[in-house]
């Protein structure tokens, strides 16, 4: 009985720590990258907005603050994109 006992403890054991890391490989490999996607899509928008702002605006200064801005996010955009692809 406590042979049965002792099989039946170590196959649950094994079957939690197969769980255990099934339930991390999902979260590095799909969810991760996704929430990452989301905010690279986010700056993207962003982007866009200020692009918008900045065509509107008359004030010169302004103008610099965002395309300063704008360079700015469109670098860790790229940046943010060739570490996606590289996964």
């Amino acid at each position: 009985m406590i042979v049965f006992l002792l099989v039946v403890i170590a196959t649950a054991y094994k079957g939690l720590t197969a769980l255990r890391q099934s339930q991390e490989d999902l979260f590095c490999n799909d969810f991760l990258p996704t929430i990452e996607l989301l905010e690279l899509r986010s700056s993207q928008n962003r982007v866009r907005a200020q692009l918008l702002e900045m065509m509107m605006t008359k004030d010169r200064v302004k103008q610099q603050e965002l395309e300063r801005d704008i360079k700015e996010r469109t670098k860790e955009i790229d940046e943010g994109l060739s570490l996606s692809l590289n996964r």
